[in-house]
């Protein structure tokens, strides 16, 4: 197993969720859970779910290319109330999930949070990404993701440029180009420190356009390391 390896789950059903985890258990150090679409959803699955897999669940409450979500906003706090401060990360994204954000930082329940900022359209300019960064420092994350589509090779350079000042700075993160172009940057990501590399079984089950399978992603590594 792969400890930075987190597979995208989304299911519409909890026994579906149980299944898949306990299927890949070994194969991946994390699981990336998208709660809005489980339709049976309550709060004691959300508490077995992180008993049964401590630190290895990441809870995702949007949905796929930021659509409006479905879930109860009083679920969300449930969930948000019984999950900051045990042994998972919660994702929340900075462009559709500034209530949730801000509800933890006035409940001082940030210290999982995974801040994130998707961009299934473009790669804003370099200060605008920058600027997207200073937003999300605010919330104190432990990680700051940044997940943006690649156009053009400018895209994918602009980037790395900002993981490269991450790195500079020690500071944990993900930053990964979606599509086509982008999937360079998930290669690069994973040889200089990305927190986490997702990575789906089949094409089929990606969570953003771009994402490599694990047994693509092995036969990549490997060539690499030869």
């Amino acid at each position: 197993m792969q400890n930075r390896y987190c597979l995208p789950v989304i299911k519409s059903q909890k026994t579906e969720v149980f299944e898949t985890l306990e299927k890949h258990g070994t194969d991946y150090g994390y699981f990336e859970v998208w709660l809005d679409y489980i339709e049976d959803l309550d709060m004691e699955f959300v508490s077995d779910l992180i008993g049964r897999y401590p630190d290895r669940i990441i809870l995702v409450f949007r949905r796929q290319n930021l659509e409006p979500a479905k879930m109860l906003s009083h679920l969300r706090r449930e969930i948000l109330d019984s999950a900051t401060g045990k042994n998972c990360l919660v994702d929340l994204d900075i462009t559709v999930q500034t209530e949730e954000l801000e509800y933890l930082k006035s409940s001082g329940k940030d210290k999982n949070l995974l801040c994130s900022y998707h961009n299934y359209e473009s790669t804003p300019p370099y200060d605008e990404l920058e600027k997207m960064v200073a937003r999300m420092e605010e919330y104190s994350p432990g990680i700051i993701k940044l997940s943006t589509m690649c156009n053009d090779d400018e895209d994918v350079i602009r980037l790395i440029k900002l993981k490269v000042g991450f790195m500079e700075k020690n500071r944990e993160h993900i930053v990964l180009g979606m599509g086509e172009k982008g999937r360079i940057t998930r290669i690069f990501g994973a040889l200089w420190g990305n927190a986490l590399i997702f990575i789906p079984e089949t094409t089929n089950e990606a969570s953003a356009p771009g994402q490599i399978t694990r047994q693509e992603f092995d036969k990549i590594m490997e060539r690499i390391k030869q």
